[in-house]
């Protein structure tokens, strides 16, 4: 007796990716869509699990005793830009430091758990990365004028960009996908 369509479907058997054919919702070939989610769904804790690391390496180095040593700060392009450019001081610069910390962890714990707000992440990224990345550019085209960091500084600034800036925001255009 042949099954019609709506007597397939009561059954729990659903289209399979193969047009023509009906197979059960667990068989290999009909699960793709679902795979991807998973996938996506790990890229995403993986970026919220990096991200949280990344946050409490950056409140153990502004709890430093005596002030965050600045080659080791993955934000040090923030205090460069407040203080070059618009005159202010350490009563004002750590404020906005511990807010960008702040606001990090905040949407660490909100991506790790939630699998939200990957998208602020990657906009919030972009604002807090570009004073370190205008940093860079000035230090690797002037030669840091009146500032010149050793080259072992610039390299270790480089790569802290790199770790906590585009390896992260990389991570979140393909939990994105």
């Amino acid at each position: 007796m042949p099954l019609t369509a709506g007597a397939i479907l009561a059954r729990g058997i659903e289209p399979s990716v193969t047009p023509q054919t009906w197979t059960p919702p667990g068989a290999a070939g009909n699960n793709s869509r679902v795979n991807g989610e998973k996938q996506s769904r790990g890229r995403t804790r993986l970026l919220g699990g990096y991200l949280l690391a990344l946050c409490l390496y950056q409140i153990g180095i502004y709890r430093w005793p005596g002030g965050p040593p600045f080659v080791l700060d993955p934000r040090a392009g923030i205090p460069v830009l407040l203080i070059n450019h618009f005159s202010f001081t350490n009563g004002v610069i750590y404020p906005v430091e511990w807010v960008s910390a702040g606001w990090l962890v905040f949407l660490a714990g909100m991506i790790l758990f939630r699998g939200k707000f990957v998208r602020l992440y990657l906009i919030s990224e972009c604002v807090l990365a570009a004073p370190t990345a205008y940093y860079l550019a000035v230090l690797i085209a002037q030669r840091g004028g009146h500032f010149a960091p050793g080259l072992k500084d610039v390299a270790l600034t480089f790569f802290l960009f790199l770790f906590f800036s585009i390896f992260p925001m990389g991570l979140a255009v393909q939990s994105l996908r």
